[in-house]
């Protein structure tokens, strides 16, 4: 019998004739909501909490910058409006509003944000030859005493807020999971892990007898199958039913929400979507349609403004910098081999799209072509002197940034592969050309953890996709800050030749 069929027989009207006819339901089906989805997630203690952060770390400032002699400098306004928006991109990032129940995992959050926060502050002084123009003393009184005021905030705020509402809530609506899989394991921990929330997870159910004998988590016993949901709730005083089925039980979905829609209680669903691997996950909508974004590149409206804006600011600044050594470099090429400076290669970039990547030539003319995916190694012949030194230090990859400036990559993201590299893995590893998912970067998270140099196996190429795919996942303005601070320490590498 069909399932689905099965699931709705209770709720067909039967027809008054012999001929079939088609399904019409008891009652009309809900229409697409009118309201966003996302209106519905607010809560208070976020936005308090950025409120607080931002009104000490600028108060501070100008309270420090009052004080001294002379009186308040309005020049001290442009470092406390920075600050705010620095904070903004690096407190997303690390997610210093995620609140947990680990009080150290908060702390530390709050610390890499805001010494990235600081960080990027000394950085734009450096370059737009600022820094004179402020007192350290202020400065370094500021930037710790900020630090401390925020830190007291996040341990107190959070605290005064679960005591009022623990007055308000004094018991904890009791909910159970239906699903024993991974996703549902991680859920119920999560919850009861969580002390701002005021739902406690008391139990699961599922009929697969195997998930539920590797279940094991404490204060979550098993209570029983799908099939005795309404008994439960009820011997449980159940408020809260959360299901997170495998994908595998999609079919039995309907029949168990068409029997918690007779019980007042509240439901929820955590589609178990992960297996697939999806690449920037998000939820959207259309229509007051609900949406689940499972493949899609995170540079989309703003996001790729913001992105392209980036790219092209820095590289210019950079360009700007490095002219000199790479007139240094360049000339250095011309007189150790024979040979053009530059060499290009085509590798693909956004979308799968082959793309000219530029960079400073490391290896003999006769024996620098790209008919082949044979990839350098370490020793190898082709090199040149000065082309072994100029991989070792990264400094090959210089050239780059002219095609930053042209649009086909961007500073930071996944590197461009040769084309002959990526048809060669694409075959060896499944989620391999979803890393095209974004422009391929001159530097990248893989480059940044160690996963450079020769991919002599496709574990060490399966290691580099796995890390290129957590940053399309992750992506932000702070995390591309993160990481090209990140490559200023790992330029000379002994994996790079």
């Amino acid at each position: 019998m069909n399932p689905v069929n099965d699931m709705e027989s209770n709720r067909l009207v039967p027809s008054s004739t012999s001929e079939p006819s088609i399904p019409v339901r008891a009652w009309p089906l809900p229409g697409p909501r009118n309201v966003w989805l996302g209106q519905r997630q607010k809560t208070v203690l976020r936005p308090l909490q950025m409120t607080i952060d931002g009104g000490l770390v600028v108060g501070l400032l100008l309270l420090l910058a009052h004080s001294r002699p002379g009186g308040l400098d309005v020049l001290y306004s442009v470092p406390a409006v920075v600050s705010v928006l620095l904070m903004i991109i690096f407190y997303s990032y690390f997610g210093v509003y995620h609140f947990f129940a680990d009080r150290f995992a908060t702390v530390m959050r709050l610390t890499k944000a805001w010494w990235m926060v600081v960080f990027t502050l000394l950085l734009v002084a450096f370059i737009t030859k600022t820094s004179g123009q402020f007192s350290r003393e202020l400065a370094l009184l500021w930037v710790t005493g900020a630090y401390c005021l925020q830190l007291v905030a996040h341990l107190l705020v959070p605290m005064l807020l679960r005591l009022a509402d623990l007055r308000r809530h004094r018991v904890k609506a009791r909910a159970i999971v239906v699903g024993a899989s991974t996703l549902g394991y991680y859920l119920a921990q999560r919850i009861n892990k969580n002390p701002w929330n005021h739902i406690q997870v008391v139990g699961v159910v599922d009929d697969d007898e195997l998930a539920l004998r590797r279940w094991l988590l404490d204060g979550v016993p098993v209570l029983g199958g799908s099939r005795d949901l309404g008994p439960l709730i009820e011997a449980n005083s159940i408020e809260v039913v959360y299901l997170a089925l495998p994908l595998s039980m999609s079919p039995s979905l309907g029949r168990i929400y068409t029997d918690l829609a007779r019980i007042s209680v509240d439901v929820y669903w955590a589609p178990d979507i992960f297996r697939l691997s999806p690449v920037n996950l998000s939820l959207k909508e259309l229509g007051g349609v609900p949406l689940i974004a499972l493949s899609e590149t995170p540079l989309l409206g703003t996001h790729r403004l913001a992105k392209a804006v980036e790219d092209r600011l820095l590289a210019v600044l950079i360009l700007l910098c490095l002219s000199p050594l790479m007139l240094l470099v360049a000339l250095s090429i011309k007189l150790d081999s024979p040979g053009p400076v530059f060499f290009k290669q085509k590798r693909h970039g956004w979308n799968g799209k082959v793309i000219e990547v530029w960079k400073f030539r490391t290896m003999f003319a006769s024996r620098s072509t790209d008919d082949h995916i044979k990839q350098a190694t370490r020793h190898d012949r082709r090199i040149t002197t000065v082309g072994r030194y100029l991989r070792r230090s990264s400094l090959d990859e210089l050239p780059q940034l002219f095609n930053v400036l042209q649009g086909t990559m961007s500073l930071v993201g996944p590197r461009p592969h040769a084309v002959e590299h990526n048809e060669y893995y694409a075959k060896e590893i499944g989620w391999y050309v979803t890393r095209h998912r974004i422009k391929p970067g001159i530097t990248g998270l893989a480059q940044v953890e160690g996963s450079r140099g020769e991919t002599a196996t496709v574990d060490k190429m399966a290691r580099r996709v796995e890390l290129d795919l957590h940053y399309i996942n992750n992506w932000s303005i702070g995390l591309d800050f993160s990481i090209l601070a990140r490559t200023l320490f790992t330029l000379h590498h002994d994996n790079a030749y």
